[in-house]
């Protein structure tokens, strides 16, 4: 569940922390990862820096991730997000329409095996799943 989260308006955006459990908003996430995000990976040069990911597309999220087929990028995006070693900070789409800061996560595992993606396919009602991402805290 989201915390409110109340901010003075003065207050510096340097003092922003990354925080379990914390809920943010789109400018200060940008604010602590150095980026404005974009879409479910943002990728800065060669580097995946979070993930943003919605509980209707990600059911299972943060532990599984369910990149589109729709846009091949972002299959492309989650290829690269599973070649660094680094973990990122991910974020999941809270009820209070902020996004919570639910840990730093890094790719256990990725397949594009059809009887894996239809498995998630038919658990969930969703038709556009790209590949499948096994994802592990720390």
């Amino acid at each position: 569940m989201c915390k409110t989260l109340k901010r003075e308006i003065d207050e510096p955006k340097s003092n922003l922390t990354l925080v379990k459990g914390r809920c943010y908003d789109w400018q200060e996430i940008g604010q602590l990862v150095g980026h404005e995000p974009c879409g479910f990976l943002t990728q800065v040069d060669q580097n995946i820096v979070c993930g943003c990911f919605r509980k209707d597309l990600n059911p299972d999220a943060p532990d599984i991730i369910l990149p589109g087929r729709t846009d091949p990028q972002w299959v492309d995006k989650a290829r690269l997000f599973q070649q660094q070693r680094k973990p990122i900070p991910v974020f999941v789409k809270a009820e209070c329409l902020s996004w919570e800061f639910v840990g730093k996560f890094r790719v256990e595992a990725m397949t594009q095996n059809a009887v894996e993606i239809q498995i998630h396919r038919e658990r969930h009602q969703l038709t556009d799943i790209g590949a499948v991402m096994f994802l592990r805290e720390g």
